[in-house]
C-alpha cells in the first residue's frame, strides 16, 4: 500500500467528527499529536470505524436521535432515530470438559514445543500451529420448523483459556475439550449512545443479551445438545468431567442461571447503522447515510442482522461492494456472474494461497446442480457447497432454482474444466 500515490495513512490520529456544511459532508476533523486537524473531501466521506465507533462519530457530528444528542450538548444537524440502535451480538456459552489424560492441543503449548511448532509453521506451513484449533463447526436448528440454523457449536481440543506453559515455571495446563455454544439469530437488541460530547469519551454500550425469551430458550437447547454430543462414543471415553457450565446446572431454570452468570459474546457486533428502506434505517442500499449528501458507511454496522456465523467475510463483502459503488460499478445482467446463466446472487470464496476464475467455478456449479436434481432440498434458503482439492474452497451461494441445493462433495477434474 505504501507505493499507492492515491492513499495516505495517518497513524495515531483520532477522528473526532465529520465536517458538514448544512447536510453535506465535506471532510473529517481529527486529533493528532494533541492538535485538531482537518482534511476536506472533494467527493465523498466514507465512514468505516466499526459497529461501535461509526454511530458514535455520526452522533458527535450531529447525526442521530435528536433528543439523545441534545441531552449531551451536541447540536442536531439531522434527526436520524436509527443511529446507534439495533445493536446485535452472537451470545456464547462455554461448555468445557476435562480430558482423561494428556489429550488435545495443550501439549503443544509447552514453551519449547510451541517454539518449534511456530518455526515449523513459518518454514513449511505445517504442524500444530497451521490450524486455528477449531476442529469442528456445527450449525443446526433447535426446532425442525426453522428455515435456517439458529445455533452454532464450535468444538476445540483445548481449553478456551489455555496459555503457554513450562514445567516449574507456570501452573500445569488443564487438558480439556471446549465447545463454544452460541445463538446465531438473537432477537434481543441493544444500543450505542454518547456518554458526552467529548470524542475521547468511550460511548455507552448496552448489548441487552437474553432480554428476549426465545434467545434464552435456544441457548438452553444448544447447551443440552452439546452435552449430548460429548456423551456419545468415542467422546464419552475421552472426557473425565464437565468443568463449565458445571454439572450442578441441569434444569432449565438452573441452565438459565448459568447462562446469565457465564455467557459471553463473540465480538460479532453489527447493526448500529442499519441498511434499509424504512424510516429508521441509517443507510440506503448504496450505503449512503439517509438525509446527508456525500457520506457513506462501510463496515459491519450496516448489516441489518447478524449473519449465520462469523462477521469477517460479510464485512469484507461490504467493503468490496462499497468500492464498486464509489466507482459506479455494478454487476450487470449481460456480463460476469449474472451473464453465465447461473443466477448466483451471493458468492463467497475462501482460497488458501491460490486464485481461481469465478466463471469456471460458477459454470461447474451450474452443471453440478443440473446433473443432480434429486439432491435438491427445500431445507435451506442458502445452498452450501464444499470443494476440496489440495486446497479448501468453500462456496456459499444462492442458485436460481426454487428448490436450492444443499450438499457437500468433491468436484472431479472434468467438473473444473470449462468447455
Amino acid at each position: 500500500m505504501k507505493a499507492r500515490k492515491n492513499l495516505t495513512v495517518l497513524v495515531r490520529a483520532q477522528a473526532t467528527r465529520i465536517m458538514l456544511e448544512g447536510t453535506r459532508a465535506v471532510g473529517v476533523e481529527y486529533l493528532r499529536n494533541g492538535k485538531i486537524e482537518r482534511v476536506r473531501a472533494d467527493r465523498e466521506v466514507i465512514l468505516s470505524a466499526g459497529t461501535y465507533k461509526s454511530p458514535q462519530l455520526l452522533m458527535l457530528s450531529g447525526i442521530g436521535p435528536a433528543d439523545q444528542l441534545r441531552s449531551v450538548g451536541v447540536d442536531v444537524v439531522h434527526d436520524l432515530e436509527g443511529v446507534g440502535e439495533n445493536l446485535q451480538e452472537h451470545p456464547n456459552l462455554l461448555n468445557i470438559y476435562r480430558a482423561k489424560g494428556k489429550l488435545g492441543l495443550s501439549r503443544y503449548l509447552r514453551l519449547d514445543r510451541a517454539t518449534i511448532g511456530v518455526m515449523r509453521w513459518a518454514v513449511s506451513g505445517e504442524g500444530p500451529f497451521a490450524t486455528a484449533g477449531t476442529m469442528a463447526n456445527i450449525f443446526t436448528r433447535t426446532r425442525p420448523e426453522l428455515r435456517r440454523p439458529d445455533i452454532q457449536i464450535i468444538a476445540m481440543p483445548v481449553h478456551q483459556h489455555a496459555q503457554l506453559w513450562f514445567p516449574g515455571m507456570t501452573k500445569p495446563p488443564v487438558y480439556a475439550f471446549t465447545a463454544r455454544v452460541g445463538v446465531l439469530h438473537a432477537l434481543s437488541r441493544g444500543w450505542v449512545r454518547l456518554r458526552s460530547a467529548d470524542p475521547l469519551d468511550h460511548p455507552r454500550i448496552r448489548l441487552n443479551m437474553f432480554t428476549e425469551q426465545p434467545d434464552m430458550d435456544a441457548m438452553i437447547k444448544a447447551v443440552r445438545l452439546s452435552r449430548e454430543l460429548f456423551d456419545q462414543l468415542p467422546m464419552r471415553e475421552l472426557v473425565a468431567e464437565e468443568l463449565l457450565p458445571g454439572p450442578r446446572f441441569q434444569t432449565d431454570a438452573e441452565l438459565a442461571q448459568a447462562v446469565r452468570e457465564q455467557a459471553e459474546h463473540r465480538h460479532h457486533a453489527v447493526g448500529t447503522c442499519r441498511m434499509g428502506t424504512d424510516d429508521n434505517a441509517v443507510v440506503d442500499a448504496q450505503l449512503r447515510v439517509r438525509g446527508i449528501d456525500n457520506l457513506r458507511v462501510a463496515d459491519a454496522s450496516v448489516l441489518p442482522e447478524d449473519p449465520s456465523g462469523n462477521t469477517n467475510v460479510p464485512t469484507l463483502m461490504v467493503g468490496e461492494k462499497a468500492a464498486d459503488l464509489v466507482r459506479g460499478q455494478f454487476l450487470g445482467t449481460g456480463r460476469g456472474l449474472a451473464g453465465r446463466g447461473a443466477n448466483i446472487d451471493y458468492l463467497v470464496i475462501y482460497l488458501k494461497g491460490r486464485r481461481r476464475k469465478h466463471s469456471a467455478i460458477c459454470a461447474s456449479l451450474q452443471r453440478y446442480c443440473r446433473a443432480r436434481p434429486s439432491e435438491l432440498s427445500n431445507s435451506s434458503a442458502a445452498a452450501r457447497f464444499a470443494w476440496l482439492r489440495h486446497r479448501t474452497a468453500a462456496l456459499n451461494f444462492r442458485a436460481g432454482s426454487a428448490r436450492p441445493l444443499h450438499l457437500h462433495g468433491r468436484l472431479s477434474k472434468n467438473d473444473k474444466r470449462v468447455k
